[in-house]
């Protein structure tokens, strides 16, 4: 057990913590000042493969491949407008995505960092460069395997999956990074997005699957944190980080929806992607999406 749990207060902001949501054996904890979430004991237990195989290579890996690729166009049109896009190091890189997109513009300075055996054979296939990473929750600092030295580092869908106290280990890290070592790019799941407050309000129901899936319970890697917009900030703010934009991203294709929630198959495919778009765009006009993206810049 951690201080942060022996105290039971929050690692983002040292707020108190109180019981969410329980799963099982799994309790979801939310911190009363900044609403981030924290899983707790960890949902799953060692991998007994690579991660890449432990979900569905076929709807739902399309599914998931087409909103990876239209995020990956944002970020990149992000990092643009801010002169950070090249020498670009992609930090868990999973079936690389990003990278695809990047490589589209005409950038070759790229590398990929993983654990995953798949995602480091796929990003050879590519020609791009790679860092093996041995550990999870492991942080790379030494760039001697790569021909060039990151400018940019992003991590996409990749924190929620450390356990805390990411402030200490990431401060640690920051630390000892290069000066060229500049800008930064945390995507995250986000606690007020309308599909997870809908996924929320069924487990009160006692329909506990959909929220289920949104930690990854039973799979590996789970999601040990789970942020809201606050908390994100606050992360970025306690790193010397300051952000120079932001902005949310529904993370699922209304289309798409019936092919990444298995429970959604049993309607029909235009009341779930009518019923989607709806929500998605109720969560864009109040700024409710189920996933949030920031551009962070050290001084």
């Amino acid at each position: 057990m951690t201080a942060s749990e022996q105290k039971q207060l929050c690692w983002v902001c040292g707020g108190s913590l109180s019981r969410y949501l329980q799963l099982g054996p799994v309790r979801i904890n939310s911190c009363r000042r900044c609403d981030h979430l924290t899983a707790r004991p960890p949902p799953v237990g060692e991998p007994g493969s690579d991660y890449h195989l432990s979900y569905d290579q076929t709807r739902f890996l399309s599914a998931l491949t087409a909103t990876r690729r239209r995020q990956a166009k944002d970020i990149m049109a992000a990092l643009s407008r801010h002169g950070a896009d090249s020498d670009i190091l992609d930090y868990g890189c999973g079936r690389g995505f990003f990278l695809e997109a990047c490589m589209e513009t005409g950038l070759r300075a790229l590398a990929g960092a993983d654990t995953s055996d798949l995602a480091i054979s796929h990003l050879r296939g590519l020609g791009l460069e790679t860092i093996r990473v041995e550990a999870d929750n492991s942080l790379v600092s030494d760039w001697t395997a790569l021909s060039f030295v990151p400018k940019t580092i992003t991590f996409l869908d990749v924190i929620e999956h450390f356990p805390d106290d990411m402030v200490a280990t990431f401060s640690s890290w920051l630390a000892r990074l290069p000066r060229q070592t500049r800008f930064f790019v945390f995507k995250v799941p986000c606690r007020d997005g309308v599909l997870f407050r809908a996924s929320r309000c069924v487990s009160l129901l006692g329909v506990s699957r959909p929220i289920t899936q949104l930690f990854q319970i039973g799979t590996f890697p789970p999601h040990l944190q789970y942020f809201s917009s606050m908390s994100l900030r606050l992360f970025v703010k306690n790193l010397g980080l300051a952000i120079v934009e932001e902005w949310g991203d529904p993370d699922v294709e209304p289309d798409k929806l019936r092919d990444r929630a298995p429970t959604m198959r049993i309607l029909p495919p235009a009341l779930v992607s009518s019923t989607a778009s709806l929500m998605i765009r109720c969560g864009r006009t109040l700024g409710l999406l189920d996933s949030r993206i920031v551009l962070a810049v050290r001084g």
